[in-house]
Order: C-alpha cells, then sequence, then structure tokens
C-alpha cells in the first residue's frame, strides 16, 4: 500500500501531466495559422472531423440510448486456473515484433521504423488469433465488462505481450516522450474503453499502473482494469520481473452484436476503421 506522502506525489504527478497535456492544446487561432494550403486543410478535416464521424455518431447515440454513467475505472479478477490457461497460451504463441503491419479493417499506430526498433527493444507481442482460449476468456469476463461500461459493447481488438523490468521512456526524434512509462492519453475516437489483465502481481518487482491519481497494486496476478482509455494514465515499470499483460480494446454500441468476430489483429492494430464495421 502506498504511504501518504506517496499518495501526494502520485496526485502531484498526475496534475503536472494534465497541465502541460492542457498546455500543449492548439486554440483554434492557431490552429488555422498553421493550415498551409487548401489541400492541407481538407486533409485536417479528414482526419479530424470525417474519419471519427461514425464514431462520434455511434457514441452519442449509445449515451443517449444508455444513461447510465460510467465510472472512472472498475477492477475484477480473473480466476488463478483461467490465469495458467492464459499464461500457457501466450508462451506457446508466436512471439512478434512491431512492424506497422496493420490489420485489414482496422486502424494502427503510425510509429516509423526508429521508434519502433526502441519498442521491440523491451516489448515483446504475442501473436493473437482467434481461437477458444480467447473465445472463452471474453464470455467469462463479459459480464463484468457489461456491469462497467453500461451498454452493449463490441470487442475491437485484442492485443498480448510481455514487458522487460525496469523498461524506460522512450523518445522519439522531436524530443517527445513515447511508449506506455509515461502519462499519456491513447486519443481514441469517442465511445472507447480498454479492459487491460494483469497476468503477473502488480507489484514493485512486476510493475503497476496509475490511471489518473490512482495506482493500481494486486498480490496476485488476474487483475482485469477497465477505464476510459483517454484518461492520463501510465505503466509503471518492475524492478525484475517481466509483465505479461492482455489488452482489450471496447467500444460502446446501440445494439447487441458478435463480440468475437472483430478482436484479432497484430501488435500495431487499435480499433476499427470505422464504427458500422462493429454491426456487419
Amino acid at each position: 500500500m502506498l504511504k501518504k506522502d506517496q499518495k501526494s506525489d502520485v496526485y502531484e504527478q498526475f496534475i503536472q501531466a494534465k497541465k502541460l497535456g492542457e498546455n500543449e492544446k492548439t486554440s483554434i487561432l492557431q490552429k488555422i495559422k498553421n493550415v498551409e494550403s487548401f489541400s492541407d486543410l481538407m486533409e485536417k478535416i479528414n482526419r479530424k472531423i470525417i474519419k471519427n464521424a461514425s464514431f462520434v455518431i455511434n457514441n452519442r447515440v449509445a449515451s443517449s440510448v444508455y444513461r447510465k454513467k460510467i465510472l472512472r475505472h472498475h477492477c475484477f479478477y480473473i480466476d488463478d486456473n483461467e490465469v495458467k490457461t492464459l499464461m500457457e497460451h501466450l508462451n506457446s504463441s508466436k512471439q512478434l515484433k512491431i512492424t506497422n503491419e496493420q490489420t485489414k479493417g482496422k486502424r494502427g499506430n503510425e510509429n516509423n521504423e526508429e521508434m519502433n526498433d526502441k519498442m521491440n527493444e523491451n516489448q515483446t507481442w504475442f501473436e493473437i488469433k482467434k481461437n477458444v482460449i480467447y473465445d472463452n476468456l471474453i464470455f467469462k469476463i463479459k459480464p463484468s465488462i457489461q456491469e462497467y461500461i453500461k451498454s452493449p459493447f463490441a470487442i475491437v481488438n485484442l492485443n498480448a505481450w510481455k514487458t522487460k523490468p525496469n523498461m524506460k521512456v522512450v523518445y522519439d526524434e522531436h524530443g517527445n516522450s513515447r511508449g506506455p512509462n509515461r502519462f499519456h492519453q491513447d486519443g481514441y475516437p469517442p465511445g472507447h474503453y480498454k479492459c487491460m489483465i494483469y497476468l503477473k502481481p502488480l507489484d514493485d518487482d512486476h510493475g503497476k499502473i496509475q490511471v489518473e491519481d490512482k495506482i493500481f497494486e494486486s498480490k496476485k496476478g488476474g487483475l482485469c482494469l477497465c477505464f476510459n482509455n483517454n484518461l492520463y494514465h501510465q505503466s509503471i515499470p518492475g524492478k525484475s520481473g517481466e509483465r505479461h499483460v492482455i489488452e482489450i480494446t471496447l467500444m460502446r454500441t446501440i445494439v447487441k452484436v458478435d463480440i468475437l468476430k472483430n478482436y484479432p489483429g497484430t501488435p500495431d492494430s487499435i480499433h476499427l476503421k470505422q464504427a458500422y464495421q462493429a454491426y456487419i
């Protein structure tokens, strides 16, 4: 458990990160000044508005139909046998690196090769294909996710990886901090949430996770943490043990959909290209 002075430090880190993020937001006037040409303007409109329009509409309708307030975060556990099954499956799976190989119908990260190399030094991803182990996991945790998200939902991506201890913050060519070990927002379109499954304890040895001003700890593997991915959060690296994580990306839907059809992907996949894909 965190001591009183540690909790104060955690809160201060969150406030500083939030202020920094607010300071980095560009004003409307500055955005207009940054437009270089008509084609540049159209590209920005497409990227910021048209590209995400289906997600905005989908989330607004879902929020109107299902008016219950969603908590900032929600925790539950899978049982020890499930943890063992998942660990055995991951350890027997093909190991991958980030290569910007995107899955058809999904958006992916847009890292350059240099940034991919930096991430690959400390993280190894596991190949994710549709199979009964992941199907069973999803059906087991579905009621707990439903309790949190307050509406039907689609699972739009599933990733799994292991991280070496003492992973440092990495920086891009412009000197901006990147990677999981610094306060960040994922920047997904509206209506997306994460369910992180930690197969090792959340402690000093294996690392922890912080969402806003709260650090999550666990004495055993199997903690599942759901939260809005656009809240400020960061991974806290472990000191001696590898961290094994399964990341499930959720999208609220208006009606019930097939939650199993869209989860396979590559290490670079993040979510569907358009919200309507979850319904077809």
